[in-house]
């Protein structure tokens, strides 16, 4: 499979209800965020790791 779209997205739910859904792509950025980040989330939203460049 081939796709020319790069994004990863996550859902949590909780109670029959959206607790959290982020959506990402390298080229737009932040496309969705729904309700507040997790815990392991912190240090990425915080800036501690820096976007980097992966080389294939």
């Amino acid at each position: 499979m081939h796709s020319v779209v790069d994004r990863c997205a996550s859902t949590v739910r909780q109670g029959g209800g959206l607790e959290r859904s982020p959506v990402l792509s390298p080229n737009s950025g932040v496309v969705e965020n729904i309700g507040g980040p997790l815990p392991f989330e912190a240090p990425y939203g915080g800036g501690s790791h820096s976007r980097q460049t992966v080389l294939r």
